[in-house]
């Protein structure tokens, strides 16, 4: 996970404006889940799945 935050207050006002950005995943690889571990199954041992691929959220917030 990545965090990025800018803010900027002016000294004279209590006004504030807030910039963030969160990443995840953020260089974007391959996350794969578990391989299936049900010996019964014709897919024990393979890996069916991977996880999110890449996210990331901005957030602006005004602080008066």
């Amino acid at each position: 996970m990545g965090l990025l935050g800018i803010q900027k207050r002016s000294p004279n006002r209590r006004e504030a404006i807030q910039f963030r950005a969160k990443l995840f995943n953020f260089l974007n690889h391959t996350n794969y889940r578990l391989p299936d571990s049900d010996i019964s199954s014709p897919t024990f041992n393979q890996i069916q799945e991977a996880r999110d691929p890449r996210l990331v959220q901005f957030a602006l917030k005004f602080l008066y």
